[in-house]
Formats: structure tokens, sequence, C-alpha cells
């Protein structure tokens, strides 16, 4: 072999060696950390959109909840209508008025049940 060529090649290959070898490992160190972070990234993203995923299930049941509850309302409110139309009609049959005792007749509260 020619003397020049084994110069070169051995400048090479030491060039390969002490240069090239380095920085490759040096990038693969950092992409293999930036996949560690990307890795424990990923997890917390994981976790946190089970619990967002937990906590929007129930939003389900708070609209039939909702749904429910309207027409509980109305009835609700009916009841109460009619409540104070029975109230109305027992404290003037009783003689009472909404301050309490009317023109006499009932002295006491007790005295109606």
């Amino acid at each position: 072999m020619n003397p020049f060529v084994a110069v070169i090649w051995a400048a090479t290959l030491a060039a390969t060696i002490l240069g090239v070898i380095p920085v490759v490992l040096l990038f693969l160190n950092r992409t293999l950390n930036a996949a560690r972070h990307i890795k424990h990234y990923t997890e917390e993203i994981l976790a946190t959109g089970g619990a967002i995923a937990q906590n929007t299930a129930r939003i389900a049941a708070l609209k039939q909840t909702i749904a429910a509850a309207a027409p509980l309302l109305g009835e609700a409110e009916s009841a109460e209508r009619h409540l104070a139309a029975i109230e109305a009609a027992l404290t003037s049959k009783a003689g009472l008025t909404s301050t309490g005792i009317g023109n006499g007749q009932v002295e006491d509260q007790e005295a109606l049940s």
C-alpha cells in the first residue's frame, strides 16, 4: 500500500474515532433524554386525561338530574299553591287573620287541630 494512502487512511480513521463517534454518541444521548422526557410527559398527560374523563363522565348524570328536576319543581309549585289555598280556607273558616287571632273566636293555634 502506498504510504501516502496509508497516512490518509490512518488520519481519516483517527478523525472518525476521535471526532465523529463522540459527536454521534452525544446526539444519541440527547435523543434518548428527549425520548425519556416525552415518555414522562405522556404519562402525566394520560393520568390527567383519565381524571378529566372521570370527572366529565358525571355530566350525563347531572343532565338527567336537571331534566328530572324541572317537572318536580313545577309539581312543588303546584303543591305550594294548593297548600296556600287550603290554609286560606282553614284560616277563614276558623276566624283567623293572617296576623294570628282574628275576631276572638279562637284563642289558641292548637285549638285548630
